[in-house]
């Protein structure tokens, strides 16, 4: 729990809890409607540990299989398509550049 009375640490707490609980939920449907046996939580999302623990016990209450990556790989991929997006662009300007 929050040991400080932050109004904006409370907040992103009572954030952060409704988001996982929505999240937790809809992944129990699917996986009750489509008979799954396993669940991959991949990305930077993975990393949160109150989302992990809440998945945790979803699938352990579903009888399926969880597999959590380890903390070390679980970033974020918004570099990775800021990087292929610079890299794009200039290509397209080494591209336009060349044709003139």
């Amino acid at each position: 729990m929050i040991s400080t009375h932050d109004g904006k640490t409370r907040i992103a707490y009572a954030f952060e809890s409704a988001v996982s609980e929505v999240l937790a939920e809809k992944t129990r449907k699917a996986l009750q409607q489509y008979n799954v046996h396993g669940l991959l939580l991949g990305g930077g999302v993975a990393c949160n540990r109150h989302l992990r623990r809440k998945f945790e016990h979803v699938t352990n209450d579903e009888q399926v299989d969880v597999y959590l990556p380890d903390f070390e790989i679980t970033t974020d991929n918004a570099l990775m398509i800021a990087l292929v997006a610079f890299y794009r662009l200039s290509l397209l300007s080494i591209t336009k550049c060349a044709a003139q």
